[in-house]
C-alpha cells in the first residue's frame, strides 16, 4: 500500500540528476551559460478574465545538451525562467554553481513570485526571484515556505528524515524529533506554501509522533504547541486549524472520524480512508484522498458527511477550489507521451484545471493547456510549474 511514509522515504533531498527523481523512475503521486529561450506563443485567449495572469516557471539548457539524458547529472549551467501570461519576466542564472536547482521539486511559485530551495554539503539555500533570501548551514528539504511582511517562514526535514525544523528567517524556532509533518507541497489539500498557512492571522502547521504505538497530534500557531489528540488505536490522517477551530481527521477500528472542536463524528460511514487532507467542499469539511473499495482497487475521492464522489482508480493528484473538484491521472488525459514532473504542473481556475507539458520529442514545444486555450513555448528545456494570479 502506498502511503504518505513510504512517499516521505521516497524522497530525496540532493540528487545526481537533473530531474529529482530522475525521469525514468517518475514519482509516488498517491498518498509528494544560459541556454536559449523563447516566449510563449498562445494558440487562444491567454486567460478567462482580465483581472486572471498564469505564472509558468521553466528550466532551458544549451541547444547542445540533451537533457533528458543528463550526462552531465546535474551539473550543468542552464537558466530559470519565469512567464506571466506568455510573455518573460524574470531570467535567472541556474545550477551548481548559482545554488539553485533544475528540479521541478524545488521551484515554488508563491504570490507571484518564484521561490527556489537548493541543498549541498553547505546547507540550504532558499531564493526568490533568483537573489539570496535565507540560507542556513543545515541540509533540508522543505515542506512548507511562507513569507510575511518580509519574514520568510520555512519548515524543513533533515537529511536523516530524523527530524522536523520550524524556522524564521533561517533561526530555529522549533526542532522536532521523531514528527512526521501533515502536508507538504505535494499535498492534495493544501496549498502552494505546502504544510504552512496562515489561519486567523496565525502561522500554523501540525505533525504527528508516536511513543509505543499511540499516536498523537501536534498544532503549532506561531511557534507554539498544542497537543490536540493523543489516543490509542488511532491512525492520525489530517490536522488543520480552520477559522481559529481544530480540525482532526483519523481512522479508528474500522471507521474515519473527524474531530471539529473536540466533537467527533463518522465521515462517510461506508468508507475507510486509508490516506486523506481535510478541505473544504461546497460548504462543507471534506476530505480528498484514497480508499479501497473492498475487491483490491484503491480509488481517489472526495467526500463529506455522508456523501462520497469517487474519482477513479487512476486518481495521482486531486485539486479542489472549494467548488470544484478536479483529478490529474500520472499525466492528463491523452498526453501520455508528455513529462507531468509533479503537483504543481498544474493549478486550478474554476472549472478547469490548467497544466503544463513537455513533450518527450525534443522536436515539439512545451505548452500549457486550459480548457480549449493552448500556449506555447519556444524553449530547449521542460516546463517545471504553473500558478493563476487573480488580482483582487
Amino acid at each position: 500500500m502506498r502511503t504518505s511514509v513510504l512517499f516521505l522515504a521516497l524522497a530525496i533531498f540532493t540528487s545526481c540528476y537533473l530531474i529529482d527523481p530522475p525521469l525514468n523512475m517518475g514519482e509516488r503521486r498517491m498518498r509528494s551559460g544560459p541556454g536559449s529561450s523563447g516566449g510563449g506563443t498562445s494558440t487562444q485567449s491567454e486567460a478567462q478574465r482580465p483581472d486572471t495572469s498564469f505564472l509558468i516557471s521553466a528550466v532551458t539548457f544549451p541547444d547542445s545538451y540533451d537533457w533528458q539524458r543528463d550526462s552531465a547529472f546535474g551539473a550543468v549551467g542552464c537558466t530559470l525562467l519565469l512567464y506571466r501570461d506568455g510573455k518573460k519576466e524574470l531570467e535567472i542564472p541556474a545550477g551548481p554553481k548559482e545554488r539553485i536547482s533544475a528540479s521541478p521539486d524545488k521551484h515554488h511559485i508563491i504570490g507571484g513570485s518564484i521561490y527556489t530551495e537548493y541543498t549541498d554539503r553547505k546547507g540550504t539555500c532558499i531564493k526568490k526571484n533568483g537573489k539570496d533570501l535565507v540560507s542556513w548551514d543545515e541540509p533540508e528539504r522543505l515542506l512548507g515556505l511562507l513569507n510575511k511582511d518580509g519574514v520568510t517562514y520555512s519548515l524543513g526535514v533533515d537529511q536523516s528524515g530524523g527530524a522536523v525544523t520550524y524556522r524564521k528567517d533561517g533561526q530555529v524556532v522549533l526542532k522536532v524529533a521523531g514528527g512526521s509533518v501533515f502536508g507538504s507541497f505535494c499535498s492534495n489539500g493544501y496549498g502552494p506554501t505546502g504544510a504552512l498557512y496562515e489561519d486567523a492571522g496565525r502561522l500554523c502547521f501540525a505533525y504527528k509522533s508516536e511513543i509505543s504505538g499511540v499516536q498523537s497530534a501536534v498544532l503549532v500557531k506561531d511557534g507554539k504547541t498544542q497537543t490536540v489528540m493523543s489516543a490509542p488505536g488511532t491512525d492520525l490522517l489530517d490536522v488543520r486549524s480552520v477559522n481559529g477551530e481544530v480540525l482532526v481527521l483519523y481512522n479508528e477500528s474500522k471507521m474515519t472520524i473527524l474531530s471539529s472542536g473536540g466533537s467527533p463524528s463518522v465521515l462517510c460511514k461506508h468508507v475507510r480512508w486509508l490516506e486523506g487532507q481535510l478541505t473544504e467542499y461546497k460548504g462543507h469539511t471534506a476530505v480528498v484522498g484514497f480508499y479501497n473499495n473492498g475487491i483490491g482497487r484503491i480509488i481517489g475521492a472526495i467526500g463529506w458527511e455522508d456523501n462520497v464522489m469517487g474519482l477513479g482508480p487512476d486518481t495521482s493528484y486531486i485539486y479542489c477550489d472549494g467548488q470544484f473538484c478536479h483529478k490529474v491521472a500520472g499525466v492528463p488525459a491523452g498526453r501520455k507521451d508528455c513529462y507531468f514532473f509533479n503537483r504543481n504542473c498544474a493549478c486550478q481556475l474554476g472549472s478547469e484545471l490548467a497544466y503544463v507539458l513537455t513533450p518527450k520529442d525534443s522536436k515539439l514545444s512545451p505548452f500549457m493547456e486550459c480548457g480549449s486555450k493552448t500556449m506555447k513555448f519556444n524553449l530547449h528545456g521542460y516546463l517545471s510549474g504553473i500558478s493563476v494570479q487573480i488580482a483582487k
